[in-house]
């Protein structure tokens, strides 16, 4: 076990022992899986190879702790535990002119006893349209490093999309199965997408 994985065990240990009173243990998200989620409140724009400017607004927001049971013979090599709070983030953005889109992310901590830090991430990002169709979606798992959950997924260590290049990009293909696509960039979020009218859109702000 890596040094990091033992300060990280050691580290729930004691948490875990902290909270014997109460017998519950919170988990965190992943500053790794954050960095892909959007930060703030402030809204978005981006740009298309058009010349065009779509502007999202943030239209929900939210921060949660999700408490569930668990056994005491799974908590694995904890104390013994009867309640999870696991940690769960969602945002909704929103363009409503000239083009009507919607962007929702959902990341949540996800108890995995099995594993050094006792968890795993799950990030997912769907883009929609007026009725609220999903035109296409990316998810992501951070375990040990952050993967793609699905085959129709791709990583780039570095990306250009339109004038900037981008370190760390996960993204989905556009080909004959998907006409749209998704960016998501290390330390940025969304950093760009291909829409329905079939232009490349950049991140600007």
């Amino acid at each position: 076990m890596s040094l990091m994985r033992t300060a990280l065990f050691l580290l729930l240990l004691f948490t875990a022992s902290a909270c014997a009173d109460e017998n519950y243990l919170r988990l965190e998200i992943s500053p790794l899986a954050l960095a892909y989620y959007p930060t703030g409140n402030r809204p978005q724009s981006f740009v298309s190879n058009e010349g065009d400017t779509l502007i999202f607004t943030v239209v929900e927001s939210g921060r949660s702790f999700q408490s569930t049971s668990v056994k005491n013979s799974d908590s694995g090599p904890l104390p013994a535990l009867e309640e999870l709070r696991l940690e769960s983030r969602t945002m909704h953005l929103r363009c409503d002119s000239p083009l009507v889109l919607s962007f929702r992310f959902h990341l949540e901590s996800r108890y995995r006893p099995e594993l050094p830090r006792q968890s795993s991430d799950f990030l997912s990002l769907e883009m929609q349209d007026e009725p609220n169709q999903v035109l296409t979606s990316i998810e992501l798992e951070y375990q040990d490093s952050l993967l793609c959950r699905q085959n129709r997924c791709g990583y780039r260590d570095t990306l250009k999309l339109i004038e900037r290049n981008y370190l760390s990009v996960y993204f989905t293909p556009r080909d004959s199965l998907d006409r749209e696509a998704l960016y998501l960039g290390q330390n940025r979020g969304l950093i760009g997408f291909r829409g329905p009218n079939n232009r490349i859109y950049e991140r600007i702000d």
